[in-house]
């Protein structure tokens, strides 16, 4: 049974969702009951202004329990495919050794994130040595953008 699952291979939030999402209606409807009730108790106004209002509050909180329900049973399912496409393309998933890589031919270990200038050079096109920090500050001026940055080689795939 999924329940009793500790390594947790298996998810058992599909199948009990359901429950969860009927037991969520009854307290909402016993909860608008109990409401109506206190409410009439109190004064005859309150009771048929909760008694009115009350099943549009009820509509909103259910409105958004199944909203925050489907979210969850849809990343759940997205779990579940990406484990099914990892087994069809012989992946190991979570079990595979070492860090993860860079997408794209990004930077490996030890090299400049993307757009960064060459080792050795200084960004904007300067040369590397004393910078002189110009009228302003050695930013460029206030509006104009610095000159665009070549990617390194190997950032798009097919480079």
């Amino acid at each position: 049974m999924g329940i009793f699952d500790v390594s947790f291979s298996k998810f058992i939030t599909p199948s009990v969702i359901k429950i969860v999402y009927i037991i969520l209606m009854v307290v909402l409807g016993l909860g608008y009951l109990i409401a109506v009730i206190g409410a009439f108790s109190e004064d005859a106004v309150a009771g048929v202004i909760v008694l009115v209002v009350g099943p549009i509050v009820a509509f909103l909180y259910l409105l958004l329990i199944r909203v925050m329900l489907e979210a969850l049973l849809a990343a759940i399912r997205t779990a579940e495919n990406t484990t099914e496409l990892l087994r069809i393309q012989g992946g190991g998933g979570a079990a595979m050794a070492g860090p993860p890589q860079p997408p794209y031919g990004g930077p490996q270990p030890g090299q400049q994130p993307y757009g960064g200038p060459p080792p050795g050079q200084q960004p904007y096109g300067g040369q590397p040595g004393p910078q002189q920090p110009g009228p302003h500050g050695g930013q460029p001026p206030y509006g104009q953008q610095p000159p665009p940055q070549t990617p390194p080689p190997g950032f798009y795939p097919n480079q």
